[in-house]
């Protein structure tokens, strides 16, 4: 790769995440497949970390085909790489895109995939991110008791670090849970 390309693959992964931060995320995408396009496979780690971003800017875009095989192709190179805890990651962003299209069981096979990673790495808050998801996809199949359980556990995590909203919304979580089983006996 000429020192010429890698600045232009800088320039466009630059243009692409100020695009990003405006919330312009057509012309986001077009930036990150750019920048892409001049990063030679062998560039493993780099490649995997634009098609993370290209994963994030079409769930934006609301192209969930598109973000769910970026973000598949990312997890592949970031384990080929042997970064775990991004692997883990895009586990997460791949049951987020299940979730989105309405898909709970495999929302949930997917984040109990990057649940695995984050506690064989003990990652505290990746564990409770995906505890929180965990719950988010239980309450959305109806599994009220499961889906607390996991709410409950991310709250005690997220207090743990020091996130007091995060935490507060899984115990927000938590209530409404409760309020639907008592409108329910």
């Amino acid at each position: 790769m000429s020192e010429q390309n890698i600045k232009e693959a800088f320039r466009l992964y630059d243009l692409a995440i100020e695009h990003t931060n405006k919330k312009t995320y057509d012309e986001a995408l077009s930036n990150f497949q750019a920048a892409l396009d001049l990063i030679p496979e062998q560039e493993v780690q780099a490649r995997a970390m634009v098609l993370a971003n290209i994963g994030l800017a079409s769930v934006q875009l609301e192209k969930y085909e598109e973000a769910s095989k970026a973000f598949s192709r990312s997890a592949e190179l970031f384990k080929e790489s042997g970064d775990i805890l991004s692997l883990a990651e895009q586990l997460g962003n791949i049951g987020s895109v299940y979730r989105d299209i309405g898909d709970m069981d495999e929302a949930l096979s997917y984040y109990f995939k990057a649940l695995e990673f984050f506690e064989q790495e003990n990652r505290i808050e990746g564990i409770s991110f995906q505890y929180s998801n965990i719950g988010y996809a239980y309450s959305r199949k109806g599994k009220v008791i499961e889906a607390q359980d996991y709410f409950e556990k991310a709250a005690k995590l997220f207090d743990e670090l020091g996130d007091k909203r995060k935490a507060d919304m899984c115990r927000q979580n938590i209530k409404s849970l409760e309020n639907h089983r008592k409108g329910m006996s």
